[in-house]
């Protein structure tokens, strides 16, 4: 297919899609009507010969094939992002201090790699790390005590601007059996063991849409252990015979260190967005457009 004969605007339709898994949802994040955002998505499966998206109750499952191509799309509309960018690094020299807030798996997966980026572009540069979700920061976002927040649930006023920076996948971490390596679980064998769960917050979403699925089999899981932050999972799972449902980058950082074993979700589950949200207030302010932009370089290489 030549890129000449594609409308470079259904990949953001599709993006938006997969991630929303509803197409109501999905018109409202880009600014179009759902009629306009039904013909984008029949343009698209014309394009691609495939359905894309079925419907599964009131949202969107994602077909294999656009399972495959949603990395794919998201990394190019990241380098076309980074690629228009036209805010220079910051002056040589010229010390700036970034507040960004989040939970444990921003600090962990994400932090460090952004540190590396801004001593090497920007050394002098200071980076606070505030914990917090959207929610807990709406108050020092608005009043600039915050500049941005790394959370996989956006705010939805309108003073806020919430962008995605990549999806996240779920794994199961479990011990390794030298003796028998293994790289993937059954449905009965992840029903059959004692779990580890990491809770949801109080008052927000459900995120974790795994017990809603095993309610519809009439089926449940046996939680033993129920934890508030994603760090304590690796070290209860490699001290006991529990296992446990983990972001796959988290998993991938103390699998080997805890002699933990990792394999699919015997389920299939939506991809997790991760977004990065900041204040209308700080749109054009020049270095926090300098961060954002560092930000995703950084996202787009995890």
């Amino acid at each position: 297919m030549s890129l000449r004969r594609l409308d470079l605007n259904l990949l953001t339709v599709f993006d938006a899609i997969f991630v929303e898994g509803n197409l109501t949802r999905a018109a409202s994040q880009i600014g179009m009507s759902q009629p306009a955002m039904s013909n984008a998505l029949s343009r698209l499966r014309h394009v691609t010969k495939d359905e894309l998206f079925v419907r599964d109750g009131r949202g969107l499952h994602p077909t294999p094939v656009a399972v495959e191509l949603a990395p794919i799309i998201r990394q190019a509309l990241n380098l076309l992002e980074m690629g228009l960018e036209t805010t220079p690094g910051l002056k040589a020299g010229k010390l700036q201090a970034f507040s960004i807030a989040g939970m444990d798996y921003y600090e962990v997966v994400i932090l460090p790699k952004l540190l590396a980026v801004i001593e090497e572009r920007a050394p002098g540069t200071s980076l606070k790390a505030a914990t917090g979700n959207s929610f807990d920061m709406e108050k020092p976002l608005r009043y600039g005590d915050i500049d941005l927040v790394i959370d996989y649930l956006p705010l939805a006023g309108s003073e806020f601007r919430c962008e995605i920076l990549f999806v996240e996948t779920r794994v199961v971490l479990m011990n390794a059996n030298p003796a028998m390596p293994r790289t993937s679980i059954s449905l009965d064998e992840f029903l059959n063991h004692g779990h580890v769960f990491r809770g949801d917050r109080p008052g927000e979403e459900r995120i974790d849409l795994v017990d809603e699925l095993l309610g519809r089999m009439g089926r449940r899981r046996d939680i033993r252990v129920t934890i508030n932050n994603w760090l304590a999972m690796p070290a209860l799972v490699a001290q006991s015979k529990l296992i446990g449902i983990a972001p796959r980058r988290i998993a991938e950082l103390y699998a080997e260190r805890f002699g933990l074993t990792i394999a699919p979700l015997p389920l299939e589950v939506r991809p997790i967005p991760i977004y990065m949200v900041w204040h209308e207030s700080r749109d054009d302010n020049h270095a926090h457009r300098w961060l954002r932009a560092q930000l995703k370089r950084v996202c787009r290489n995890l």
